[in-house]
């Protein structure tokens, strides 16, 4: 099992996803994190999607380490 890919967006360059992220436009990130989950299966491992959705409106503070409040409908 692989912990990946990243499938949030990030809204702004300061958030703690941009590096980790495919991109800040979310038909990217779909088409991109579904192939790579699609290589990762035909390689014979599992790939388990992340993050929860909206976390890449947390801002820059790392939620590993930080509290965040992700105020979004």
């Amino acid at each position: 099992v692989n912990l990946a890919p990243v499938a949030d967006v990030p809204t702004t360059p300061a958030n703690f996803l941009t590096t980790r992220a495919f991109s800040f436009n979310r038909t990217r990130v779909a088409v991109a994190a579904c192939a790579f989950s699609r290589g990762l299966r035909d390689g014979g491992v599992v790939s388990a999607l992340k993050h929860f959705p909206g976390l890449g409106a947390a801002g820059a503070a790392n939620t590993d380490v930080t509290v965040t409040r992700i105020r979004r409908s």
